[in-house]
């Protein structure tokens, strides 16, 4: 399994703008992130607003929103869910011991991208869940089309994808070697910081158990 792409974030219903991004840079750089954006010198009684990329430390490249009042590290490449998620709290422990703020967390957001490569063709693996699908069949009548096929599944929980609780699971063949590898997505919120981390960690046993069904189905 490769990852293309891995973000956890935080959003707060702060009713005035907390974050400045000047202390922010200041305290970022105290915890060893290089700051890769350069910004205009503090003007007096104004506080500068915008939303972009700020620092990077290792994997982790932090990004900030202060009209939103969100928070994201993101990362391109490799990295371990687990010390994204240990960042994030760092940094939100820092603002509140250093900055004195009180953060007021609406929720938490994981979103994440990967390819899977199959033992098998997914696209067949696909047609063989028309079996187990017997609205497919319904499908086909309606719109006239004998061979209408699943390629993919959408899964979720939760009220609304407006919801600061919510869970969000796609897979399907990946488009450019549709035979030979998946394209899974997962977007992931709650407003509670426990059942967060308790997802999170547990976001590559989820994966591995709905690969390993559609990877069981006999082509």
């Amino acid at each position: 399994m490769k990852t293309k792409y891995l973000r956890v974030s935080s959003r707060y219903l702060n009713i005035i703008d907390v974050l400045d991004i000047h202390e922010m840079l200041g305290l970022l750089h105290s915890m060893g992130f290089e700051i890769t954006t350069d910004i205009p010198p503090p003007e007096f009684l104004k506080r500068l607003k915008g939303a972009g990329y700020l620092a990077r430390k290792g994997q982790f490249n932090l990004y900030l929103d202060v009209n939103r009042q969100v928070m994201r590290l993101v990362s391109f490449e490799e990295a371990k869910i687990e010390g994204m998620i240990e960042e994030l709290k760092k940094i939100e422990d820092k603002i509140s011991s250093e900055l004195y703020i009180d953060l007021k967390p609406y929720f938490y957001e994981f979103v994440s991208e990967y390819t899977i490569l199959s033992k098998g063709d997914p696209i067949k693996k696909f047609n063989q869940l028309n079996n187990k699908a017997t609205f497919i069949s319904d499908l086909r009548e309606i719109v006239e089309m004998p061979d209408l096929s699943l390629y993919g599944i959408r899964l979720c929980q939760g009220d609304s994808p407006d919801s600061p609780n919510w869970m969000d699971l796609q897979i399907e063949p990946q488009i450019y070697r549709s035979n030979r590898a998946y394209h899974l997505t997962i977007v992931y919120r709650n407003g509670e910081w426990e059942a967060f981390v308790e997802f999170t960690n547990n976001a590559y046993l989820l994966i591995d158990k709905i690969v390993g069904y559609l990877e069981s189905i006999n082509e």
